[in-house]
C-alpha cells in the first residue's frame, strides 16, 4: 500500500486525471461513446451504400423489364432456330455416323492389319535377335572349336610323335623277334643234328667202353695171373737159393715166419682197406640213388614249373583279352560322355542367355537381391522361403502376355510362410546391403472372394488358368484373383462395371475395375515369363543331362577301376611269370649241377671199385704168397727143388713169358679202345654234350619269351595310341566340319 501512495505523490496533474476517471468509471464510458460514434458513421456510410444499390437495381430491373420482352420474342424465334439445327444436326449425325462406322471398320482392318505387321515385325525381330544370337554363339562355339582344334591337334601330333617311338620300338622287336626266330629255327636244326651225332657218338662209345672194359678186364685178369706166376715163380726162385742164403732150416724157418707175419699184416691191412672201399662204394651207392631219385623229382618238378608258367600265360592273355574289351567299352562312353558334354555346353550357354533376358526385365538391384536372398535361404535352410511367385505358377503359353501384364513386379515378390521368416530375410538384406525386395508371408495375405460372372463364355478367372501348389492359394488368388480374362475390351468393360473386377484380354489390354484402361503393343521378347520358362526348361535339361553324365562317368569310373584291376593283375602275372621262369631257370641250373655232381659221384665209384679189385687182387697174390711160404716152412731145407718144384719152375717161367707176350697185346688192345673211349668221351663232354646244352639253354632262354611279351606289350600299346589318334582324327574332322 505505501508502494502505491508513493506513486500516487509521484504523479503530474494529468496522470492524476487520469486515474481519477479510471477509478470513477469515465474513462470507460469515452471509449464506448468513441466507439458508438464510430459505428454510427459506419452505418451511415453503408446506408448511402445500400441506396445507391436499390437505385442501381431498379435502373436494372427497368433495363430487364424491357429486355424480358426482347427475350420472349428471342425465345419463341430460338425455339424456331433450334428445331431446323435438330433437323440440320440430326441429318449431319447420320451421315457422322455412317461416315464414324466406315472409318471404325477401316480402323479394325487398319488394327487388325497393323497387329498383323507388328505380329510379323516381333517375329522378324526374334527371328533376326535369335540369328544374331545364333551367330553370336556360333561365332563364340567356332572360337571354341577353333581352340579346340588346334589343342587336338596338339595333342596328336604328341601321340603321333610317341606312335613313332613306339613303331621303332616295335620295329626293333620285329627284327628282334625274326633273329631270335631265325637263331632259334638254326638252333633247332643245329641241335637236332647234334642230338643225332650224340645218340651215335653215345652208341659208339658204348660199344667202345665195352670193349675197353672187356679189354680191361682181361689184362686186369692177365696182371692178376702174371703177378700170382711171377710171385710164384719168385718163391720158387727164393726156395732154391734158401741153402745158399741160409745155413740151416731154423734160419729159413725164422725168416719165413717173419715173411708170414708180414704177409698176414698186410691181409689184414687190405681187408681194412677192402672194407673201407667197399663202404665207400655203398655209400657212393646210396648217394647215386638218392640223385638219381632226386633228379627225377627236381626233373617233375621242372615239368610242373614249365605247365605252371603256360597257365600264367594262359592267364595273361585272357586278362588282356578282357582288359581291350574294357578298354572298347570304356571308349564309347568316352564318346557319349562327349556327347553330353558338348549337349551340357550348348543348354548352358541357352540358360545364360535365359538368364540375362531374365535379368534385363528387372532392376539389378531386385536381381540381386533375389540371388542374395536365394543364397542365403539355401545356405540357412529355411524352410519358409518358397521363392519368387514367378517360379510358383505354370500359365499356358496363350494366357502368358496376360498374366505378365496383370502381375507387373508383383512376380518378383517374395512369397514366404511367415511374417517372422520376411523379417529374418529383410534383416540379411540390410546387413549384406542387396537391395531392397517385397515378400507375401502367406500368415498375412487376406485375399478377399472375388464375384465372378456365372456366364464363362465371356470371361473366365485368371486364377482359374494358373497351375500352382495349393500353398501357395492366398498369394496367387491376391495377385491374379480379382482378375477376369475377356475377349474383347467392350465385355471387360461392362463386367468391370457390373462386378468390380479387373479384366484383360489375351493381349493385355486391361480394363480397371475403376473404369481405366490399359493397352498398347506388348514386346513379348522381353516377356518375363517366357525368360523364366526358357530357364526353367534349360535347369530342367542340365539337371537331366547332368544325371546322364554323371552315370556315363560312373561307368566311366567303373571301367577305370575294372581295367586297373587287370592290369594289376597283369602286371602282377607278368611278375609271377618271370619268377616262374627264375626258378624254372634255377631249377635248370640245380638238374645240372645235380647231374654233374652225380656224374663225378659215379666216376668217384668206379675209382673205388678199381681199388677195390687191386685189393682184391693183392689179397689173393697176399694169401698165394702166404701159401707158398707156409708151404715152404713144411719142407726140409735143400740145396735144389724138388721134381715137382723144378717141374713148376720150368712151367711157370714158360707160362710167365707166354702172359707177359698175352699181356703186352691185351694192354695195346686196351690202351687202343682207351684212348677211343677218351676221344669219345671228350668229345661229348667238351663239345657236343656242352654245345647241346648250350643250344638248350638258349632255346628255352626266356629272352626270346620276353621279347615276343614286350613286343605284345608294345602292340596292345600301339593298337591303343592308334585308336586314341584315331578319335583325334575323327575329333578334328567333325571341329573342321563344324567351323567350316
Amino acid at each position: 500500500q505505501q508502494g502505491k501512495v508513493d506513486r500516487l505523490i509521484l504523479m503530474t496533474d494529468a496522470q492524476r486525471l487520469e486515474l481519477l476517471k479510471e477509478i470513477a468509471g469515465t474513462k470507460t464510458y469515452d471509449e464506448r461513446r468513441k466507439e458508438s460514434k464510430k459505428i454510427m458513421a459506419e452505418t451511415d456510410s453503408r446506408r448511402e451504400q445500400i441506396n445507391e444499390v436499390i437505385e442501381h437495381l431498379e435502373s436494372r430491373l427497368a433495363d430487364l423489364e424491357e429486355e424480358k420482352e426482347e427475350l420472349a420474342e428471342f425465345q419463341k424465334i430460338d425455339s424456331e432456330r433450334r428445331s431446323l439445327e435438330y433437323a440440320i444436326y440430326d441429318k449431319e449425325l447420320k451421315i457422322a455416323t455412317d461416315k464414324l462406322d466406315a472409318l471404325d471398320r477401316s480402323k479394325e482392318d487398319s488394327s487388325q492389319q497393323t497387329q498383323r505387321l507388328h505380329d510379323q515385325a516381333a517375329k522378324l525381330r526374334e527371328e533376326r535377335s535369335s540369328k544374331e544370337e545364333e551367330a553370336k554363339h556360333l561365332k563364340e562355339q567356332a572360337q571354341r572349336l577353333q581352340e579346340k582344334l588346334e589343342l587336338l591337334k596338339k595333342d596328336r601330333q604328341d601321340y603321333t610323335k610317341k606312335k613313332a617311338v613306339l613303331d621303332l620300338k616295335i620295329k626293333e622287336c620285329k627284327d628282334k623277334i625274326e633273329a631270335d626266330k631265325a637263331k632259334f629255327t638254326s638252333a633247332t636244326k643245329e641241335l637236332r643234328g647234334l642230338t643225332s651225332k650224340i645218340e651215335a657218338t653215345n652208341t659208339n662209345l658204348k660199344s667202345v667202353t665195352k670193349a675197353y672194359e672187356k679189354h680191361f678186364s682181361a689184362e686186369e685178369k692177365l696182371k692178376n695171373e702174371l703177378q700170382m706166376e711171377e710171385m710164384r715163380l719168385h718163391s720158387l726162385h727164393a726156395k732154391k737159393g734158401r741153402a745158399q742164403q741160409f745155413s740151416s732150416k731154423a734160419e729159413r724157418d725164422r725168416y719165413l715166419k717173419s715173411k708170414v707175419a708180414e704177409c698176414k699184416s698186410n691181409l689184414k691191412t687190405n681187408a681194412k682197406q677192402t672194407k673201407a672201399v667197399q663202404n665207400v662204394i655203398k655209400n657212393l651207392d646210396k648217394k647215386v640213388a638218392a640223385m638219381e631219385k632226386e633228379l627225377k623229382q627236381k626233373e617233375k618238378d621242372l615239368g610242373k614249373k614249365k605247365k605252371e608258367v603256360k597257365n600264367v600265360s594262359k592267364d595273361i592273355e585272357k586278362y588282356t583279352k578282357e582288359r581291350d574289351e574294357v578298354q572298347n567299352v570304356r571308349k564309347n562312353f568316352w564318346k557319349e560322355n562327349s556327347s553330353k558334354t558338348k549337349e551340357y555346353k550348348d543348354w548352358h550357354e541357352k540358360l545364360e542367355t535365359s538368364q540375362n533376358d531374365l535379368k534385363h526385365t528387372m532392376d539389378r538391384h531386385m536381381y540381386a537381391a533375389l540371388r542374395e536372398v536365394r543364397r542365403f535361404a539355401e545356405e540357412k535352410k529355411i524352410k519358409g522361403y518358397y521363392g519368387p511367385l514367378i517360379e510358383l505358377f505354370e500359365c499356358p503359353e496363350e494366357f502368358r502376355k496376360c498374366v505378365e501384364t496383370t502381375a507387373g513386379n508383383r512376380l518378383f515378390q517374395v512369397v514366404v510362410d511367415h511374417d517372422k521368416t520376411a523379417s529374418i530375410i529383410i534383416e540379411h538384406l540390410k546387413r549384406v546391403k542387396a537391395g531392397r525386395l517385397t515378400f507375401m508371408p502367406l500368415n498375412r495375405l487376406r485375399p478377399s472372394d472375388p464375384n465372378y460372372p456365372s456366364d464363362t463364355s465371356e470371361a473366365v478367372p485368371m486364377i482359374e488358368k494358373l497351375k500352382f501348389n495349393g500353398r501357395y492359394h492366398k498369394a496367387m488368388m491376391q495377385v491374379f484373383g480379382k482378375t477376369l480374362i475377356t475377349r474383347t475390351l467392350e465385355i471387360g468393360a461392362r463386367l468391370s462395371r457390373s462386378h468390380g473386377l479387373n479384366t484383360i484380354t489375351l493381349d493385355g489390354d486391361q480394363v480397371n475395375k475403376r473404369g481405366a484402361l490399359t493397352g498398347g503393343f506388348i514386346d513379348e521378347r522381353k516377356s518375363r515369363i517366357g525368360a523364366y520358362e526358357s530357364k526353367k526348361a534349360a535347369e530342367g535339361k542340365l539337371g537331366k543331362i547332368n544325371e546322364e553324365k554323371e552315370a556315363i562317368e560312373e561307368q566311366i569310373q567303373e571301367q577305370n577301376q575294372i581295367e586297373a584291376k587287370l592290369s594289376g593283375q597283369i602286371n602282377k602275372a607278368y611278375a609271377e611269370k618271370r619268377h616262374l621262369r627264375n626258378q624254372y631257370d634255377q631249377m635248370q641250373n640245380d638238374i645240372k649241377r645235380l647231374a654233374k655232381d652225380r656224374d663225378l659221384e659215379i666216376s668217384t665209384k668206379k675209382n673205388n671199385e678199381t681199388e677195390l679189385a687191386r685189393l682184391k687182387a693183392e689179397a689173393a697174390q697176399l694169401e698165394s704168397q702166404l701159401e707158398s711160404i707156409q708151404s715152404e716152412l713144411d719142407s726140409d731145407l735143400a740145396d735144389e727143388l724138388n721134381s715137382q718144384d723144378q717141374g713148376e719152375l720150368e712151367r711157370l717161367t714158360a707160362d710167365t713169358t707166354e702172359l707177359r707176350s698175352k699181356l703186352i697185346e691185351i694192354s695195346n688192345l686196351r690202351a687202343e679202345a682207351e684212348s677211343k673211349k677218351k676221344i669219345l668221351e671228350n668229345d661229348l663232354s667238351t663239345n657236343l654234350t656242352k654245345r647241346a646244352e648250350e643250344l638248350r639253354l638258349e632255346l628255352s632262354s626266356q629272352s626270346q619269351e620276353e621279347t615276343t611279351e614286350e613286343f605284345t606289350k608294345e602292340q596292345d600299346e600301339l593298337r591303343q595310341l592308334s585308336e586314341i589318334i584315331s578319335d583325334f582324327d575323327e575329333q578334328i574332322e567333325e571341329a573342321e566340319g563344324t567351323v567350316d
